[in-house]
């Protein structure tokens, strides 16, 4: 089995959040999203995903964009399921010792392990040495104005659960 090709598709989402709004708020209620895939030339796929806050991991869309096509030179006939050396194609192309190309890099590798485990006919944790957990504790933020705002949040959230 060998890599084809790697490719991003964007994804165009909006972000929910509690009283934000366009005028008020420095953060964009988008943020540059995409689904990276990595095919085989017998037809395999995974699937990985990146998203960047550029004013915070100051990644850009361009920057990731740009990776994943290096990244896609690269790794062309590599064998998907030797992460160690198509993690170390992808570094010596981009990002060795500098910063960034790591959001693309994370989303790649995302695929290579959704590939493998398809593959094997194996969940992901299963290639990474078993599941830690079974399940997940949620987390809320309150982005409310006044504190009657923020009490009124509260009472909504614990009655959906949360604590």
């Amino acid at each position: 089995m060998k890599i084809a090709k790697v490719e991003a598709h964007r994804i165009y989402s909006t972000a929910k959040k509690e009283a934000w709004e366009d005028d008020e708020f420095i953060w964009p209620s988008t943020s540059p999203a995409y689904l990276v895939r990595v095919l085989t030339e017998d037809g395999a796929e995974g699937v990985g995903e990146m998203v960047t806050q550029p004013w915070y991991f100051v990644e850009t869309k361009g920057q990731m964009e740009e990776c994943v096509r290096m990244y896609d030179e690269v790794l062309r006939g590599a064998d998907p399921e030797n992460f160690a050396l198509c993690h170390e194609r992808m570094l010596s192309v981009f990002g060795g010792g500098m910063p960034g190309g790591r959001i693309a890099r994370s989303a790649v590798d995302m695929a290579l392990y959704d590939l493998t485990g398809k593959v094997r006919g194996i969940p992901v944790h299963g290639l990474l040495g078993g599941a830690y957990r079974t399940s997940l504790d949620l987390l809320t933020n309150l982005y409310h104005k006044t504190p009657e705002e923020m009490a009124e949040g509260c009472r909504e959230f614990a009655a959906q659960g949360f604590k």
